[in-house]
C-alpha cells in the first residue's frame, strides 16, 4: 500500500490555516454515538466538527445523516487520514453532500481520507483535486462502502484516481458513478476505483469520462489496475481517452491474483477495447438480455428515461420516482378465452410487449408486483377469476383484465388398471398400466406421492427390482381426473446379485495396472480385501480403480437391496518380472506443513503432519506414507487394523496398539489413521533423516 505518512508538523500547520475557516466548534450532535443512538449530523458545521474529530478523537463512532447538507464554500478537510483513518459507521440514510471542493497534497484525498469503518446510503457531488489516492467519497478504504454513489470531477498527479474511490483493499458492493469525469497524470485512473488491492467489488457500475495522460498512467472504464481481490456483475459505459494501449473500456490491467465474473463495458461509448469483460454496443448495453444470471427484480432495473437507458442500482435514492416509458405495456390475453370450460382446462396468459411479466391472482385480489408471476399454464379446477397485468421495462404496467371461467360438468375417468395384482412378486417382474378411455394418459409416482400431471407420464411398463407403491390416475378430454389406483408390490428374495468382475482377468500385469471392479446389478455395492481375507460389509467399500503396484489378490462380493449378496470373485495379479526391481522415490515434508515434495513435485496433505507429544512421533495419515512407497492399503473394521502391502510383505497395524520397538502407536483423528512416519518408512525399505533446526522429515528410497 502506497501512502506517505503525515508528520505532527504538517498537520498542526494544516488544523492551524483551516481553524479560520470553519470558526468555533458546533455544538455535540445529537445523540451518543452508539449504534443504538448515532450522532445526527444535521447541519454543515456538525458535519465539519467531526472532520475535526472535535467530539471523536479516534472516529470510532457511529453517525447518522438527517439531512442534505451543501458544502459549498468550504475549503474541506478530509474525514480520517493514515494516521488515524475513520473505523465508525457513517449512514447517508439517502442524503446526499454535495459542493464538496478538496484540493490537497495529502496522500489520502476526499470526503473521506482514509474509511476502514463502513460508509452506506450516501450520494456525494462536488469537485476533488489531490496527489496520492484521491476520489470523491474516499481517498482510501480498506474497509465496507455499500450503496453509495458519486457524480462531479476528480483529479489526481499520482499512484491512483478513481470517481468513487481511489485506491481500496475492502469491499465495495451496490455502488455507482454518474455524471462524472476522472482525470490524471502518471496514475492508476478508474471510472469507479483507481486501484482494486483487494476484497470486492460487485453490483457496481460507471458512466464517469476518464482520461489521462503521462508516461505511467494505466486507465480502465471501471477500474484502472486491478492486482487483487474480485469484480462481479458490474459495468462500465464512459467515454476513454487517449487512445492508447494502456487505455481500455472496463479494467485497465488485471494480475493473476484478481478475478472477474459477469462484467461489461459499452465499447461504442469507450471508444476502446478490453480483454476483460464482454464488449457491449450501446444498443445492447441498455437491454435486460445483455445481462444473463443479473438480477433485474431486486437489484438492477431498467428504464429509458433512467441513468441515460443503462441499467441502474434499485436502491438509488435519487431514483425512486416511478420513471414512464413511452406507453403502457399491453394487457395479458388468455387462451381459451373467458366462459364455460371443462374441468382441468389449461390457461395460457401472453403479452404482445417484448421482455413482458405477466403478474395475476385467482383470489379476487387486484395483482401487483408482489402477487404470482406467470410462469405455467394455469389449470382450471373449479370456478375461477384469474386478474392479470402486463409488467415491462420502459412501460407503464398495463390495465388489468380480468378471465371468469366456470367449469362444465365432466364424468370422472376410470382409474388406471394393472396387469399384476398388489402383493408379493418376482424380482424384474413387468407391470404394465392401462386404460379403456380413448385417448386417455396416465400420470403414476413411486415416492409414495399422490400423482399429479406434473408426476411421470406412463409409457413403458415398470420393472420391479424392489419393493414399491405404484400410484397412478388416469387424465383423459373431456373427464375429470379419475381417483388414484394404487398398486403394492413385494420383491420375493429369490435372486443374487451378480458377483463383482474386472477389466482385467486374473494373470501377469505391469506395475500401475488400473482394475476396476462392477457388477451386473444396478445400484450394488462392492466390498474387497487385498490381504486374502472373505470380505465381508466390514471390509473396504469399493468407490474407484484400485492400482496395482504389487502382486495382488483382491476378494470381493457385491450387495444390493431385495437381492442376496453375490458369490465371492477372487481376482489374482501377479507383476511382470520387471516390474519388481523397487523404485526409487525422495520424499520431503515438515511438521505443520501441508505442502510436501515427492521427487521434485509439490504435493499436498489434506492435513498435516504433526509430532505426537507423548511419543515424540511425527505422524502422518497412513494411506498417504504407504502409497506415496508403492505399497496398497486395506482396512479391517471388525478388528480395527490396517493392512499395508509392498511386494511380498505385509504390514499388519492395529488401532491403539504399541508398535515394535517403542515406535508409538497408530491413532485415530477425526475418522483418518495416523501412524508414525518413520516406522512405516523403514518397514517399507525406506531410509528416515530428520533435520530439528528446519523440522523437516527426509524420505528416501
Amino acid at each position: 500500500m502506497r501512502i506517505k505518512r503525515f508528520t505532527a508538523v504538517l498537520l498542526s500547520a494544516c488544523l492551524a490555516i483551516m481553524s479560520p475557516l470553519i470558526g468555533a466548534a458546533a455544538e455535540r450532535p445529537q445523540g451518543n454515538g452508539t449504534d443504538v443512538s448515532p450522532y445526527v449530523i444535521q447541519t454543515r458545521a456538525e458535519l465539519i466538527d467531526l472532520a475535526f474529530r472535535k467530539y471523536d478523537s479516534d472516529l470510532s463512532k457511529t453517525y447518522i445523516l438527517a439531512a442534505d447538507i451543501n458544502l459549498s464554500g468550504t475549503a474541506w478537510t478530509p474525514i480520517g487520514d493514515e494516521a488515524i483513518p475513520f473505523k465508525g459507521v457513517f449512514d447517508g440514510n439517502g442524503h446526499s453532500i454535495t459542493g464538496l471542493s478538496v484540493s490537497a497534497g495529502s496522500s489520502v484525498t476526499g470526503l473521506f481520507g482514509y474509511n476502514s469503518g463502513v460508509i452506506k446510503g450516501l450520494m456525494v457531488s462536488g469537485t476533488v483535486r489531490g496527489n496520492e489516492n484521491t476520489g470523491i467519497l474516499a481517498g482510501f478504504n480498506s474497509g465496507e462502502i455499500y450503496q453509495c454513489w458519486a457524480s462531479g470531477s476528480v483529479s489526481g498527479t499520482g499512484y491512483s484516481v478513481g470517481s468513487l474511490v481511489g485506491q481500496s483493499s475492502g469491499i465495495i458492493t451496490e455502488c455507482g458513478v454518474g455524471n462524472a469525469s476522472v482525470e490524471s497524470t502518471n496514475a492508476y485512473v478508474g471510472g469507479l476505483i483507481g486501484l482494486n488491492s483487494a476484497g470486492k467489488v460487485e453490483y457496481c457500475y460507471s458512466l464517469a469520462n476518464v482520461s489521462i495522460s503521462g508516461s505511467g498512467s494505466i486507465a480502465g472504464g471501471l477500474i484502472g489496475v486491478l492486482s487483487g481481490g474480485s469484480v462481479r456483475y458490474s459495468y462500465a459505459a464512459g467515454r476513454m481517452t487517449p487512445v492508447s494501449v494502456n487505455v481500455s473500456g472496463l479494467i485497465g490491467r488485471i494480475d493473476s491474483a484478481a478475478s472477474t465474473d459477469s462484467v461489461y463495458y459499452d465499447s461504442d461509448a469507450a471508444g476502446r477495447g478490453d480483454a476483460v469483460g464482454i464488449a457491449l454496443s450501446t444498443s445492447q448495453a441498455k437491454t435486460v438480455a445483455a445481462y444473463p444470471g443479473w438480477d433485474f427484480n431486486n437489484i438492477w432495473d431498467i428504464y429509458r428515461s433512467v441513468n441515460n437507458g443503462y441499467p441502474y442500482l434499485r436502491n438509488n435514492p435519487f431514483l425512486f420516482e416511478t420513471p414512464v416509458g413511452d406507453s403502457k405495456a399491453s394487457v395479458p390475453v388468455a387462451n381459451p378465452a373467458a366462459g364455460s370450460v371443462a374441468y382441468g382446462t389449461k390457461v395460457t396468459l401472453s403479452s404482445s410487449t417484448d421482455g413482458a411479466v405477466i403478474y395475476y391472482t385467482t383470489n379476487g385480489r387486484t395483482p401487483t408486483v408482489s402477487s404470482t408471476r406467470y410462469t405455467q399454464p394455469i389449470t382450471v379446477t373449479e370456478n375461477v377469476n384469474i386478474r392479470a397485468i402486463t409488467v415491462a421495462h420502459g412501460y407503464e404496467n398495463s390495465d388489468m383484465i380480468e378471465y371468469v371461467y366456470k367449469i362444465v360438468s365432466n364424468p370422472k375417468a376410470g382409474a388406471p388398471v394393472s396387469n399384476v395384482a398388489s402383493g408379493t412378486v418376482s424380482y424384474g417382474t413387468i407391470v404394465t398400466l392401462s386404460s379403456d378411455i380413448r385417448g386417455a394418459v396416465i400420470y403414476y409416482t413411486t415416492d409414495g406421492r399422490n400423482p399429479t400431471t406434473s408426476s411421470r407420464r406412463y409409457t413403458e411398463p415398470i420393472t420391479v427390482t424392489a419393493d414399491v407403491t405404484v400410484k397412478a390416475i388416469t387424465v383423459a378430454p373431456d373427464y375429470s381426473d379419475s381417483d388414484v389406483a394404487e398398486f403394492v408390490y413385494k420383491v420375493r428374495l429369490s435372486a443374487k446379485t451378480g458377483a463383482p468382475y474386472s477389466n482385467t482377468a486374473s494373470g501377469i500385469v505391469s506395475w500401475g495396472s488400473v482394475i476396476t471392479l462392477s457388477s451386473t446389478t444396478a445400484g450394488a455395492q462392492i466390498f474387497y480385501t487385498t490381504n486374502g481375507n472373505k470380505p465381508t460389509t466390514s471390509s473396504t467399500l469399493y468407490t474407484g480403480p484400485i492400482t496395482i503396484t504389487q502382486n495382488t489378490t483382491i476378494k470381493a462380493f457385491a450387495v444390493s437391496k431385495n437381492l442376496a449378496d453375490s458369490d465371492m470373485s477372487t481376482l489374482v495379479y501377479t507383476l511382470s518380472q520387471g516390474d519388481l526391481t523397487p523404485y526409487s522415490m525422495t520424499i520431503t515434508l515438515q511438521i505443520g506443513n501441508k505442502a510436501y515434495t515427492r521427487n521434485g513435485e509439490i504435493m499436498y496433505f489434506d492435513v498435516a503432519p504433526y509430532i505426537e507429544p507423548s511419543s515424540n512421533r511425527t505422524m502422518v495419515p497412513i494411506r498417504f506414507i504407504a502409497e506415496a512407497l508403492g505399497a496398497t492399503v486395506s482396512w479391517d473394521n471388525a478388528t480395527s487394523t490396517d493392512y499395508i502391502s509392498l511386494y511380498d510383505k505385509t504390514l499388519s497395524i492395529v488401532l491403539n496398539k504399541q508398535l515394535p520397538g517403542g515406535m508409538g502407536s497408530a491413532m485415530l483423528i477425526n475418522d483418518r489413521l495416523f501412524v508414525p512416519i518413520r516406522y512405516v518408512s523403514e518397514q517399507l525399505g525406506a531410509t528416515v533423516d530428520w533435520d530439528q533446526n528446519t523440522r523437516t522429515v527426509f524420505i528416501t528410497k
